[in-house]
């Protein structure tokens, strides 16, 4: 049988045993594409509807979600120090000081270990586990609504907001725990291809699409809104990752 396997894989590429990675390919298929249509909301985003409800994401992206793209590693990838540096310079006072920073959809943490070794305290929100790597200045929670109030100097969503059950609750709890002088700093997938598109295909596991006008609206102080182009290797010149209609948006100020 093996051998079979071996021949129909080699010559074919076919595979008589279905793998865990199929059962998980189905169930993202169901959680964001079955009898699913994209809603626009006329505030800057569209969604998937029917939305997953909130137990259903924990659980996927507890566990599910990193067997199908691959183990969870906690390492420092170059989109890392690409927001380490932006952020540097664009709040170089404000970092010169020990602040707290939430590091909201953490993932593998990657920026939570620059902004530690830097001497800030970090507080991750993650529903997958990111292990207790120091014994001071870093804590791990799974939901925001575990964050104390006005406890956060500088909020950071790298890729987050995208995969979320809902909106509105997350801009207030953003708005709770982050202090009077706090910053918030987000990234996302540009799309505006995909709002008021009927046409447009589903990405999942992307629940939300945003376009500028969104953090346009919800941003009181502005210090960078733009898009970019989603290969960010210019770790020096964040100009040049400017480009209209970019794949990724990155927000910067205050709400």
């Amino acid at each position: 049988m093996r051998y079979l396997r071996f021949l129909l894989g080699f010559f074919l590429g076919l595979d008589l045993i279905k793998s865990n990675r199929t059962k998980l390919n189905l169930l993202t298929r169901k959680l964001f594409l079955y009898k699913k249509t994209i809603q626009d909301s006329n505030e800057g985003y569209a969604h998937i509807s029917p939305l997953p409800s909130k137990k259903e994401l924990n659980e996927y992206y507890s566990s599910k979600f990193w067997t199908i793209h691959g183990e969870k590693v906690s390492n420092i990838n170059i989109r890392d120090i690409s927001h380490y540096l932006f952020l540097k310079e664009k709040l170089n006072h404000f970092l010169k000081r020990k602040i707290t920073i939430l590091n909201f959809g953490a993932g593998h943490g990657g920026i939570s270990h620059l902004f530690w070794l830097d001497g800030h305290n970090v507080i991750n929100v993650e529903p997958s586990k990111i292990p207790d790597f120091y014994s001071s200045r870093w804590t791990s929670f799974k939901s925001i609504d575990l964050v104390n109030s006005g406890e956060i100097d500088l909020i950071y969503s790298s890729h987050s907001l995208e995969h979320l059950e809902e909106i509105t609750h997350y801009k207030k709890e953003f708005k709770r725990v982050l202090n009077k002088e706090g910053y918030v700093f987000i990234e996302v997938p540009n799309g505006i291809n995909v709002i008021g598109n009927k046409l447009s295909k589903i990405n999942p596991p992307h629940t939300f699409y945003f376009r500028e006008d969104f953090f346009l609206n919800w941003f009181k102080t502005k210090i960078f809104i733009d898009t970019l182009k989603f290969e960010e290797t210019d770790l020096e010149n964040h100009r040049r990752l400017i480009k209209q209609d970019g794949e990724i948006i990155r927000a910067l100020g205050k709400i």
